[in-house]
């Protein structure tokens, strides 16, 4: 006989999904849950969901889109891979961790601010080792958040509106920070012009989360933690204006092919070396 303990039955689980407990380069926990279509991928690769608190979200979208997806010339659903990024509790949600993920910096309130930290995590570090093993499109990248992590959905869309080809944010909180938002949109919001008055640099500048190279200089003190003689730092930061420096050179009428350009040529612009 069984003990109490003991289940009668198997647990239930999802078909061709899987759970996985990471550790981010900054050394937060977080447990990740991925699903994959059946068959192989398509040549171009899957489209792939991001699911934010993926605790409470992620069983019903899986089997929403496992529904769906055989029929997609009736019902607009392709096999789809769904990654879910959640944290390592049994409940739905871990409210602390999901408040200092989805808020953006600048906030007095304390354990808020980590937004850009988590955006690098999931586009630089989750999004491609995911995308790689299970045959998804990095070009067909879906983010979805609901509540505060549909407030962190917008605030993406609008500074960093590159990294996802789809957004959804479901009844977003837009009331934690409405200025933040709008603040965000005025980046979004100089993007309406010609693109001749567009600088390349500046809008790098206006939508990349950071510029941090290394991870041994994440405390922001600038100072190595192995060495005070190292001299990474500055090397580094000269390195970065230089790049930027070359960027403020062209606008993005630079990157449009011109009439008489092959739409698959790239601009390339070739700087004379002279002597002094």
């Amino acid at each position: 006989m069984d003990s109490p303990d003991t289940p009668p039955f198997p647990p239930v689980s999802l078909p061709r999904s899987e759970v996985r407990d990471l550790v981010s380069r900054s050394g937060r926990e977080y447990r990740g849950f991925v699903a994959r279509p059946a068959g192989p991928p398509p040549p171009g690769g899957f489209p792939v969901l991001y699911l934010l608190d993926a605790n409470a979200t992620f069983a019903t979208v899986v089997e929403a889109i496992r529904l769906r997806a055989p029929r997609p010339e009736v019902t607009g659903v392709v096999p789809t891979v769904v990654v879910g990024i959640g944290y390592p509790v049994e409940g739905p949600y871990d409210r602390v961790r999901r408040t200092l993920d989805f808020t953006p910096p600048g906030s007095a309130q304390p354990g808020t601010g980590g937004a850009d930290d988590f955006l690098a995590f999931l586009t630089r570090e989750l999004a491609p080792e995911v995308e790689r093993s299970t045959g998804a499109d990095p070009a067909r990248r879906i983010l979805f958040g609901h509540s505060l992590g549909g407030f962190f959905v917008l605030r993406t869309l609008f500074t960093a509106p590159g990294a996802f080809r789809g957004y959804v944010a479901a009844s977003p909180s837009t009331w934690w920070d409405a200025r933040a938002l709008e603040d965000a949109g005025r980046i979004r919001d100089r993007l309406a012009r010609s693109p001749d008055e567009i600088n390349v640099g500046a809008l790098v500048r206006s939508i990349e989360p950071d510029f941090r190279l290394v991870d041994c200089l994440a405390g922001g003190t600038g100072r190595c933690t192995l060495t005070g003689r190292c001299r990474l730092t500055g090397i580094l930061d000269g390195a970065l204006h230089s790049f930027l420096s070359h960027l403020d050179k062209f606008t993005l009428a630079d990157l449009l092919p011109g009439p008489d350009v092959p739409p698959n040529a790239i601009p390339i612009m070739i700087e004379e070396k002279r002597a002094p």
